[in-house]
């Protein structure tokens, strides 16, 4: 008695293959894509964040508003980000050019709205862009605290009013 598989046998485990392979492949680079992705969002994150401290550190009173500029999104030699930012690069494949604008906007009497924005090329070369969007609100601190003594003087008085009904 031979032992061995018949073509239709063959033809069978084959298709089969296929069917469930072919699913898991597209899978696995779908994931793969989600992952560069991500690590850009991260980075451009990472960039947004690091500039809008910068900006947040500068007093309120030496900024010149409203502000919208251009910013330089290489990182100086001094700072930490240098070495992952190298690495990054250099698993990027083409030219991924980070750009990145910071506005500051008075958008009411002593509020203030930071807004720092990264685009990147959806793909080397490509026309369109994917964004990120930081956005941040400060108040000048008298305003702050003038917000927080009223809001506590109004609390206490409605306690007050459900003690003494």
């Amino acid at each position: 008695m031979k032992k061995g598989f018949t073509l239709a046998e063959m033809l069978i485990t084959v298709a089969v293959a296929t069917v469930i392979g072919l699913p898991l492949l597209a899978i696995v680079g779908a994931s793969d894509k989600q992952t560069i992705v991500s690590e850009d969002y991260m980075f451009a994150e990472s960039l947004a964040q690091r500039h809008l401290a910068r900006t947040m550190a500068i007093p309120l009173g030496k900024l010149c508003l409203p502000i919208d500029e251009a910013i330089d999104l290489t990182p100086p030699e001094d700072e930490k980000i240098v070495e992952p930012y190298a690495a990054y690069k250099k698993n990027l494949s083409g030219d991924y050019s980070f750009a990145g604008n910071v506005r500051v906007e008075e958008v009411a009497d002593g509020l203030y709205l930071y807004t720092i924005e990264i685009t990147w090329p959806i793909a080397p070369g490509s026309d369109e862009d994917r964004r990120l969007t930081l956005t941040r609100y400060r108040c000048l601190p008298t305003l702050s605290l003038t917000r927080t003594f009223r809001q506590s003087r109004a609390a206490a008085l409605r306690r007050k009013l459900r003690q003494n009904p």
